[in-house]
């Protein structure tokens, strides 16, 4: 059989379509596990605000918000190493390589399921966490409506109104960038190692510990480098530009490894 290179849209939504059937109940497990946890946090915040003044009732509100924003990160980066987890036993493999799409629509299929539907459950399970713990309000004398979606709302407002100074908007364009890099690199490391978990918590670790030690040798120079508010600003620039750019080479490597994934030898000695 000729293998399929062109990308068709019709082809490629019914590969889509494939893989939300295949990983629906994978899907559903994330969500109900990631709402459970938003929930013990918002939960916690609902009842430990009974009976304090406003001032002490907003800083539990949001510790409870920041603890779920966390956990949604690290949530964030375990989708980031499931590019292949659908390749781990012979039959899964079988099954996949015989589906008749190219290599460029499965692995955008898995692309978008992994780096997109699984990253948007996680506010739609902190709304619905959000409503629980409002419920579970109700039962202590109330207080407490969607108050935890209201404060990362106001804290998302407050980043968006600060977006209009430029300076602001070129830090927050490089720590996108940087955070589109770390995950790219996390999904990357997933699939050049096969070792989702392993690999991906290595590479993090790797990762911060770089920023970490480039952080402090920067700060120590301070004193020696004086940096004007228009060179900061192209340092900042230049900054997010190439960690964007290291983002989309390090995906592009990643489908390039993705590419020998559906060679499929007599002993399938490369999967």
């Amino acid at each position: 059989m000729t293998p399929m290179k062109a990308f068709q849209p019709r082809r490629f939504a019914r590969m889509m379509a494939w893989t939300l059937r295949g990983e629906r109940k994978n899907w559903i497990t994330m969500g109900m596990v990631s709402c459970a946890v938003f929930l013990t946090f918002l939960a916690y915040a609902a009842w430990d605000i009974q009976g304090e003044s406003p001032l002490e009732r907003w800083d539990h509100i949001k510790r409870g918000t920041i603890l779920c924003l966390g956990t949604s990160c690290g949530i964030l980066m375990v989708c980031s190493s499931q590019l292949i987890a659908h390749l781990k036993t012979k039959e899964q493999r079988l099954a996949y390589l015989s589906l008749p799409a190219s290599t460029l629509e499965k692995y955008l299929s898995r692309l978008l399921y992994v780096g997109v539907l699984m990253p948007l459950t996680l506010p739609v399970a902190m709304v619905v966490a959000d409503a629980l713990a409002s419920l579970f309000a109700l039962t202590l004398g109330g207080g407490y409506v969607m108050e935890g979606t209201r404060c990362a709302w106001l804290a998302l407002g407050k980043l968006s109104a600060g977006m209009v100074e430029e300076a602001l908007a070129l830090v927050l364009y490089a720590v996108v960038g940087y955070v589109a890099l770390l995950l790219a690199l996390l999904t990357l490391c997933s699939v050049v190692f096969r070792q989702g978990m392993a690999a991906s918590a290595a590479c993090l670790v790797v990762v911060l510990f770089a920023t970490g030690m480039g952080v402090e040798w920067l700060s120590g120079m301070g004193p020696v480098v004086s940096l004007s508010d228009s060179q900061a600003r192209l340092l900042l620039g230049l900054a997010g530009t190439f960690f964007l750019a290291a983002a989309l080479l390090a995906m592009w490597l990643s489908y390039r490894v993705y590419r020998h994934l559906q060679v499929v030898p007599g002993k399938f000695t490369n999967l």
